[in-house]
């Protein structure tokens, strides 16, 4: 973000033009061209205008502060955005892992041929995700997966559900690249994001690739029986998640 102070003059206005300065006009005229009558009713715009020049004063001030040590506002900001984000994913998680509704497949009922990839024949994605997600929580059994289709059967995204033994419930919300942007370079990164909410503890990990998926993944259980975040990270990289 690039802040700015721009400065300008608006043309005076007719009314304005009629005040010149002329001295001597009358007997009770002032120096400034002004009589004695006529300055109650001049205050309030002398006053206005001279609130309008300190306000501008400050601003700039505040401004060139701000360019010259960024560091004094930006990251506060920045602090405010990272805590609303990670507040938002973990709230996301907790929602779907605690949700009771099965979930159901979607189809879009207008995509351009090409936009999200056709899954091989015989090959299973949401057994990929399965054995995947074992590696980091052994008893975990399958409750439940949602696919978004387009008109084309392409899978453009994919949604599981699962629960190990003692309880905790691991969520994956994975969503292909579109068209061409499954061969366009991205800039990867990762976020991960934990808190409570009674005795449970709730992780969420982002995960982009360069290639374009956007893996998410969540857990919610004991603190026990949870892996750590840097196992989910892993696990949201492994190339097995994508079809």
């Amino acid at each position: 973000m690039r802040d700015g102070v721009e400065w300008a003059e608006a043309p005076n206005s007719a009314a304005e033009d009629d005040d010149v300065l002329q001295l001597g006009r009358s007997s009770g005229a002032r120096p400034w061209g002004r009589s004695v009558a006529q300055w109650p009713r001049r205050w309030p715009r002398l006053a206005a205008a001279a609130t309008a020049v300190v306000i501008g004063i400050v601003a700039y001030t505040v401004v060139r502060s701000s360019l010259s040590n960024p560091s004094s506002h930006s990251d506060s900001r920045v602090t405010s955005v990272n805590e609303s984000s990670h507040d938002a994913a973990l709230a996301m998680i907790e929602t779907q892992a605690r949700q009771t509704e099965p979930l159901a497949d979607i189809v879009r009922p207008a995509s351009t041929a090409g936009a999200c990839p056709v899954v091989e024949p015989g090959h299973s994605a949401q057994l990929e995700i399965a054995v995947a997600a074992r590696r980091v929580l052994s008893t975990l059994t399958v409750r439940d997966v949602a696919r978004t289709l387009d008109q084309y059967l392409g899978m453009c995204a994919i949604e599981l559900r699962g629960q190990d033994a003692a309880g905790s419930v691991l969520v994956f919300d994975i969503v292909a690249p579109e068209g061409d942007n499954s061969v366009r370079e991205r800039t990867p990164f990762s976020r991960v994001a934990s808190g409570r909410h009674g005795t449970a503890l709730i992780t969420s990990v982002t995960v982009v690739t360069n290639t374009g998926w956007t893996v998410v993944i969540g857990c919610v259980g004991a603190a026990s029986d949870q892996p750590d975040a840097q196992a989910l990270v892993h696990l949201a990289q492994d190339p097995a998640l994508h079809w």
